[in-house]
């Protein structure tokens, strides 16, 4: 990626990338840090490579980025980290702090892919298609592990 496209992509993405990433992380410093971070992923792109859609592309990397480092803190327990996500929930929303409680209990257990689909639909309100264009996946496909998500849901609330 030239200067030139890098600093007009920063300059239109950066508030964009570094909301997301205070949302999900709750954090400034490492809001601050992991902005930078999916900038430098961009800068070491290969050379001619092209984004179809910037701004999916940079919240698809903020969103993996986040995710990376909550699951890899280990100044506390594991998967008490989830209450970065339960924080990222309005109050106001029943159903997503629902979704958030189960996520937050579950993420452990989940790939990288159903983790950033989960945020993406469940918590950030994507309707499948802008989900499915986020991740590059086809719409059956992003159902499909959110179908698998549900089952889960369903076992842990009849075990619990």
């Amino acid at each position: 990626m030239d200067r030139q496209t890098l600093e007009a992509g920063y300059k239109s993405y950066a508030p964009m990338v570094y909301r997301r990433c205070l949302r999900l992380l709750g954090n400034v410093e490492d809001a601050r840090e992991l902005t930078q971070e999916v900038f430098i992923r961009a800068v070491t792109l290969p050379a001619g490579a092209q984004m179809e859609n910037p701004g999916a592309w940079y919240n698809r990397v903020a969103t993996n980025l986040c995710l990376n480092r909550i699951r890899d803190e280990k100044r506390r327990p594991q998967w008490a980290q989830g209450d970065e996500l339960l924080t990222a929930v309005s109050p106001e929303d029943p159903e997503r702090g629902l979704w958030a409680a189960f996520l937050a209990t579950t993420f452990s257990r989940l790939d990288q892919e159903k983790r950033t689909i989960a945020v993406l639909h469940l918590l950030d309100g994507l309707t499948l298609e802008e989900t499915a264009g986020q991740m590059g996946l086809t719409v059956a496909a992003v159902r499909r592990r959110l179908e698998a998500l549900e089952k889960d849901a369903r076992r842990l609330r009849r075990a619990g």
